[in-house]
């Protein structure tokens, strides 16, 4: 996959796709979590190395929006990074404090490498 354009330093294509997969039933069979599941809430955070909160002027990481409107809710995320650090995701149900889980992640500054080395299969050395 090529770079972004410049000036167009993220896209649909070009963020960090999150996605739930461990306490993803619902607790209600009639009603399990989808997708796009407005219950589930997504919230970023910046920390520390120890996980503890940081106050920063600037978040880290940011939620890609889609139809021009934050998408942070639903089994599944973009996120893009803003500033290099560790983060916190939190994701709860709609209404309880209490997480489901937490994720931590570092932003980094990105490197585009325009070719990569892939290996075909394993050698056998002799003696």
């Amino acid at each position: 996959m090529a770079p972004p354009e410049p000036g167009k330093e993220f896209d649909r294509d070009h963020v960090a796709v999150v996605q739930l997969t461990r306490g993803t039933n619902s607790g209600d069979v009639n009603n399990p979590f989808k997708a796009d599941d407005p219950r589930l809430i997504w919230e970023i955070e910046n920390v520390d190395r120890e996980g503890k909160p940081v106050n920063d002027r600037l978040p880290r990481a940011a939620f890609f929006p889609v139809d021009g409107a934050m998408d942070n809710t639903g089994l599944q995320v973009r996120l893009y990074g803003i500033k290099e650090g560790r983060i916190k995701l939190t994701i709860r149900l709609q209404g309880n404090e209490k997480p489901i889980e937490f994720i931590e992640m570092q932003v980094v500054q990105q490197k585009y490498i325009p070719y990569r080395i892939q290996s075909l299969r394993p050698g056998q050395a002799t003696k």
